[in-house]
């Protein structure tokens, strides 16, 4: 089968958690949003604890007053930065169009000992730069996400294409493909195809029930746009929908599957 073209040496994973209700207590302060003199929105706010790891920055476009549903849009990683500063700037100039108008909220996530914490949701602006329409911001998916249950090995039938091009996204895509199940939802480089989904996962997708909720362009940016040094950002696209398929038949209602492992019987106990 056709291999997605991606020069991929290392598989990269990112938190991209759905759950936006995770805290009930008073929200943070809403972030600041001007336009830049390139005219895309320009999402900028402070945080205060020494424990945070990364900041997501989330988009709701706004059709007649109202807000449409949370895009996830990107990470911010403030150990690429100076870490006395404090504060946080977001340029979202990759996956916006042009004339329309947006609104932004972020959660910052300080570690597994607290958590996320949500900002409220900012003022509304319009980005007067951008593609023309939100087909050219996309991934355009021609074929089926093939899944073969029975040796755990993804496959993809068809193509992958984004039009967008930039600087830092240069002429060769990278891809994630967004898995969800109870707890958490999380994104994934993909590899060339095909591959082996158990070594893309971490332990706790492992024997429970997944979904497949779509695919990604990413932009990954690094310090002085060296890949060497500490990464700061993460872009993505919005999420396109893909079909899951089995060779053998199987089907996968909603996208969702399990990956399912096996381990041998308990042995003798031989300790001294």
């Amino acid at each position: 089968m056709k291999k997605i073209a991606l020069a991929l040496s290392t598989l990269l994973l990112f938190a991209v958690s759905c759950k936006l209700d995770v805290k009930s207590e008073k929200l943070l302060s809403r972030p600041d949003v001007k336009t830049t003199d390139a005219g895309y929105p320009l999402i900028s706010g402070r945080y205060d604890s020494v424990d945070t790891e990364y900041i997501l920055v989330y988009r709701q476009e706004v059709i007649a007053d109202v807000a449409g549903d949370p895009e996830n849009i990107g990470i911010i990683f403030p150990k690429g930065f100076d870490k006395n500063n404090k504060t946080y700037t977001f340029e979202d100039k990759h996956f916006v169009v042009k004339d329309s108008d947006y609104q932004y909220f972020c959660r910052v996530y300080e570690g597994p000992k607290y958590g996320y914490f949500k900002t409220d949701v900012s003022n509304v602006i319009k980005a007067t730069e951008g593609r023309s329409s939100s087909t050219d911001i996309t991934v355009n998916v021609s074929g089926n996400f093939i899944y073969d249950s029975d040796t755990k090995v993804f496959d993809y039938s068809g193509t992958l294409a984004c039009t967008y091009n930039d600087a830092f996204y240069g002429t060769n895509p990278k891809y994630a493909i967004a898995l969800k199940n109870e707890n958490d939802v999380q994104s994934f480089i993909l590899p060339d195809s095909p591959f082996s989904i158990t070594s893309l996962v971490p332990v706790s997708f492992l024997d429970t029930e997944l979904q497949l909720l779509g695919v990604t362009a990413i932009i990954r940016q690094y310090q002085d746009n060296d890949p060497d040094k500490p990464l700061q950002y993460v872009y993505w696209s919005p999420l396109s929908t893909v079909t899951l398929e089995d060779p053998n038949s199987v089907t996968y209602p909603e996208n969702k599957f399990s990956i399912t492992t096996q381990s041998g019987d308990t042995g003798f106990d031989f300790s001294k």
